[in-house]
């Protein structure tokens, strides 16, 4: 374990890392290659060549110089090196390459997040800080898998089941608020299985959220594909949608309310505009356009992904903007159904959903320790 650590976080002054070698012009593979699944994580290098240049930044490799589980379609160039250091990953935050963009559309967020929460601690309410929790983590983590996954192989996977792990925890956090403040009210004086909706809702929202996880965990051991990508995508539309539809429900019922029941419908323009900036994100994910289509144009600016995370962040902040006008315009509707959320309840969905993350990232790890050996 301790050996994989230091691998991991190998040392600063690295100057040649492991590079992988092509055996014809088919791109067929031979000896240790870079992102497949190797033998041996201390195997030496077949071909050697300095990772920084004369100007202290990573050598950056073209699509044929990396591993299959590196490459992105329609991405020809600007590749780190797979097998860079700790600190060299830290040095690219400030170096142009084919993720500098997707790190930045993530580190800012992340901060605004932040700081909302650190300025909201004393004054806001506690579902919202859970809110502000979650969605930090998620933007961090998503961070470090995009800034770290070039150090080796096996840390490449690591960080992307962190990043999924982050993203579970977000949905938990939507769960809880939307619990708290965004119920349609048609829901509010319902019960289910002896349970409020609000609770039989919220309950749910666990088992989707561990699923995910567990789903997109699962997909890294497969072959680089669509598929791969496809059910990876399905992981995680799956729980957006289930905590979606009572939201669009209740915005579309908005139109035949009454004048007196404005409040239900003051955060229609938010809610509106965070399915504006949601839905195409998915698409994009899939899809890889604009590069699948014009290889090589959008190696470093305007590629699929870098879009995905800037109508995400969007999409976060306006969901954000949502739930403060949801709590402060619909507390006087929540308290003529007597509907009070738990929260209690919702802390415990948090931890379960945080618990069973954990476990499932260390039987991913177990598995691919197994793998990599």
């Amino acid at each position: 374990m301790m050996q994989k650590v230091r691998l991991l976080l190998s040392s600063c002054d690295i100057s040649c890392v492991r590079r992988p070698v092509f055996g014809n012009s088919e791109g067929t593979l031979k000896g240790t290659v870079c992102g497949e699944f190797s033998n041996d994580l201390t195997a030496k290098p077949t071909v050697s060549k300095p990772a920084v240049t004369k100007a202290g930044h990573i050598t950056l490799l073209s699509k044929d110089e990396v591993g299959l589980d590196f490459q992105e379609p329609g991405i020809l160039t600007g590749y780190r090196y797979p097998e860079s250091s700790f600190c060299l990953c830290l040095k690219s935050l400030f170096q142009l390459h084919n993720e500098t963009l997707n790190i930045w559309t993530q580190i800012i967020p992340a901060l605004y997040f932040f700081v909302q929460f650190l300025t909201s601690v004393e004054v806001a309410d506690r579902f919202l800080l859970v809110y502000l929790a979650s969605t930090s983590v998620f933007f961090a983590t998503s961070t470090c898998a995009h800034t770290f996954n070039c150090i080796s192989p096996y840390a490449r996977h690591l960080c992307f089941f962190l990043d999924y792990t982050g993203i579970a925890l977000y949905s938990s956090g939507c769960a809880v608020c939307y619990y708290a403040y965004s119920l349609p009210s048609g829901l509010l004086g319902v019960n289910l299985f002896s349970a409020g909706a609000g609770d039989v809702y919220l309950f749910f929202s666990i088992f989707l959220s561990v699923w995910s996880t567990y789903l997109s965990c699962a997909t890294r051991f497969w072959k680089p594909s669509f598929w791969r990508k496809f059910f990876r995508l399905l992981a995680f539309v799956c729980i957006w949608i289930y905590l979606a539809v009572p939201i669009a429900l209740r915005m579309l019922s908005c139109g035949s309310l009454n004048t007196d029941s404005v409040g239900e419908c003051a955060s229609a323009h938010y809610w509106g505009l965070q399915f504006m900036f949601v839905l195409p994100s998915g698409l994009l994910y899939v899809s890889h356009f604009p590069e699948r289509w014009f290889p090589g144009k959008f190696d470093v600016f305007g590629h699929s992904h870098q879009i995905f995370h800037v109508l995400g962040a969007l999409g976060a902040y306006n969901q954000y903007k949502a739930l403060v006008v949801d709590h402060v315009q619909r507390e006087e509707i929540f308290r003529s159904f007597s509907y009070t959320p738990s929260f209690a309840f919702g802390l415990i969905c948090i931890t379960t959903v945080t618990l069973s993350n954990i476990k499932i990232v260390q039987n991913s790890y177990k598995i691919l320790t197994q793998k990599m050996k």
